[in-house]
């Protein structure tokens, strides 16, 4: 978990949740989550990308043992799509 944990907080100082933000402002994206937001879900891929996660539902279920946010898969899957 501490590889994991080192990993995000890296991540989050090279992109910054401000970053994410004004990023969707340009491309016109309204970030209307209130929890999993799109900067979480960016997390989610760069930490499956590490992990070689198998699929989003196995990543579901191994994301708080990386540190993240826990989520639904379906919660999850709906915000990949947008």
């Amino acid at each position: 978990m501490k590889k994991s944990t080192t990993f995000t907080k890296l991540v989050q100082t090279l992109l910054t949740e401000e970053d994410v933000k004004q990023i969707l402002q340009e491309l016109k994206y309204e970030d209307t989550a209130s929890k999993f937001t799109a900067s979480q879900l960016l997390l989610f891929f760069m930490h499956a990308a590490l992990g070689q996660w198998d699929s989003y539902r196995s990543g579901v279920g191994k994301a708080v043992t990386s540190g993240l946010i826990r989520v639904c898969y379906s919660s999850f899957s709906s915000k990949a799509s947008d």
